[in-house]
């Protein structure tokens, strides 16, 4: 039960932040995918190492985009977790000729 109710509540937190047009911009983004990173990955023992630059975290980023990024990350982090046998994450996220790139 106890379970059950972390996971409810770590969706919703998901969900409100998606919502939340404070959000939205790529520093935004980066900040959020560094905390869900680091929160799953260390229930793992894997440490996280993010790289970004900081000239494009001002740029805009709307909520259902940010959210299916997010989707798309946390998959990536899943896979992982079951796959890797990794004990270190590096990711990075650049801006190059208006495109966003994320690496796992």
């Amino acid at each position: 039960m106890a379970d059950k109710s972390r996971q409810m509540v770590a969706k919703l937190e998901e969900i409100v932040w998606a919502m939340d047009p404070q959000h939205d911009s790529l520093g935004a983004l980066v900040s959020y995918l560094s905390f869900f990173a680091d929160r799953f990955l260390g229930l793992a023992n894997i440490k996280l190492v993010i790289d970004t630059s900081e000239d494009a975290a001002s740029l805009a980023v709307d909520a259902q985009v940010r959210h299916q990024l997010f989707l798309v990350f946390k998959e990536a982090l899943a896979n992982v977790v079951r796959h890797a046998g990794a004990s270190e994450v590096r990711v990075v996220v650049r801006v190059e000729n208006r495109a966003l790139h994320v690496v796992v």
